[in-house]
């Protein structure tokens, strides 16, 4: 009786094609074809003063004091957060700076500009929340589901 499934096959084949290359390779590429995606919900999601944990970060300290700084912040037409959340946003450069990569299989998010450590020590702001994580999640499994399926075509 013949083999439903030779050496020949179509299945063998395709799989030849990608049972060599580990999931990391497709997520990395995933990831870095979804870059801009990612960094710009980690963005977004500052801007709006949003927390990755749920909820809002820190509010600036003495907000109700008319002289102090998040009292001005609140005058800024680039305000965008949630009322007396932080944005982190004054020039811009910390968030412009943002990047994202990949270490094992996480999704880490970072800024190259000065001040990232001392503003993530304060408030927490790096990584997505449910909502974001879960469009991430869409982005990036796409883009793995589309990688994978050309390297079985290939």
């Amino acid at each position: 009786m013949p083999s439903i499934i030779d050496k020949n096959s179509s299945v063998i084949k395709s799989w030849n094609n990608v049972k060599g290359v580990p999931i990391n390779a497709f997520l990395k590429a995933a990831i870095k074809v979804n870059y801009g995606n990612l960094t710009k919900l980690q963005s977004e999601q500052t801007r709006k003063g949003e927390s990755p944990t749920g909820g809002f970060l820190k509010a600036y300290a003495n907000f109700s004091n008319p002289k102090s700084y998040g009292a001005l912040k609140r005058m800024l037409s680039t305000y965008r957060a949630k009322y007396p959340s932080v944005d982190l946003y004054l020039t811009g450069n910390f968030i412009k700076a943002f990047f994202t990569k990949l270490a094992g299989n996480k999704v880490l998010f970072s800024s190259t500009d000065r001040k990232a450590s001392k503003l993530e020590a304060r408030y927490q702001v790096f990584g997505l929340n449910v909502l974001n994580t879960n469009t991430a999640k869409v982005f990036v499994t796409n883009t793995v589901l589309r990688l994978f399926n050309k390297k079985l075509k290939a």
